[in-house]
């Protein structure tokens, strides 16, 4: 009877245990579920780059006096013949030394009628000028061509891969050989954001580049407010003359110089003579391996990258 009785009595316990157990759960509060805001759409995203962007551009400042704008004008008016002016309307004229007030700067101007207006002045990044190994163990020489070149439209692209460098090149505009011949390899481009900070000073593989906004801007412009049949080129020591051939492409020409501002400007105030370009910053040239083996002399072909 006894055992019996401790059955019953262990019996009912269990099913007391049981209850408070299902009671404490059903009064258990639970944790909250916090919901975030939905993820931004891709043109959310893309809007919100090109604000950071502009932000960015924005404290990337060309410099230029209007004399040495002036200087540069008379510069360009000089060595291109007077029907190339008159056949082209945007004339890019960039200064590839490594020092000066006006190194390392790009100075646009609108051609017409012979006449040259001054538009606008950008800061640039040329070539290294110096012998390097890409990532794919070949031997390049890091120099951007001297010259006068035209744009190679069917070769523009909104995001070009490298092959040499196995690098992006965001708003690729590939320029011709002088002659009017196939592409050169070197293009203007934006530069990334790594390496915006390196503009106005030599800090490329061959190329020219330019602040994203405005390689964007460029780009844009070539294909539309500049886009037309012209005559092509002949090379003309660093200028050009027109030559006999009529071409489908854009009225923008590109003039590449390691100019001896010295015998071109004139001097200026001494705040103005002493300006200086951007200091090298601890990573001012692309991440490549040092050269191997004995340097040799460039070929005065173009680097082809």
């Amino acid at each position: 009877m006894l055992q019996v009785f401790q059955r019953r009595s262990l019996s009912s316990a269990a099913v007391l245990a049981s209850a408070l157990l299902a009671a404490a759960c059903s009064t258990t509060s639970r944790r909250p579920v916090v919901v975030g805001p939905p993820p931004p759409s891709a043109d959310e995203a893309l809007a919100a780059y090109r604000t950071e962007i502009q932000s960015q551009d924005e404290q990337i400042v060309a410099r230029s006096t209007p004399e040495d704008q002036e200087g540069i004008r008379a510069h360009v008016a000089d060595i291109l013949d007077p029907k190339v002016l008159s056949e082209y309307e945007l004339i890019i004229y960039i200064n590839k030394a490594d020092t000066g007030r006006t190194a390392q700067h790009a100075f646009l101007f609108q051609a017409g009628d012979g006449d040259l207006t001054y538009l606008d002045t950008w800061l640039v990044s040329t070539g290294r000028e110096q012998q390097e190994t890409s990532p794919k163990g070949a031997s390049k020489f890091t120099t951007t061509p001297q010259g006068t070149f035209m744009f190679d439209l069917p070769h523009f692209s909104r995001l070009h891969k490298s092959n040499a460098w196995e690098a992006d090149m965001p708003w690729a505009m590939f320029l011709k050989t002088r002659n009017g011949g196939p592409t050169t390899g070197i293009a203007l481009h934006a530069a990334l954001d790594k390496y915006v900070h390196n503009l106005g000073q030599r800090a490329s593989a061959g190329c020219i580049r330019l602040l994203p906004s405005n390689a964007e801007k460029l780009y844009k412009l070539l294909q539309t407010k500049y886009a037309g049949s012209v005559r092509a080129l002949s090379p003309s020591g660093v200028g050009a003359k027109l030559g006999g051939n009529t071409i489908k492409g854009t009225k923008g020409l590109v003039i590449i110089e390691d100019l001896n501002e010295g015998s071109v400007l004139a001097s200026g105030p001494a705040s103005v003579d002493n300006w200086s370009n951007p200091q090298p910053a601890s990573d001012r040239y692309d991440p490549v391996p040092p050269p191997s083996g004995t340097a040799t002399a460039p070929s005065n072909r173009p680097p082809g990258y």
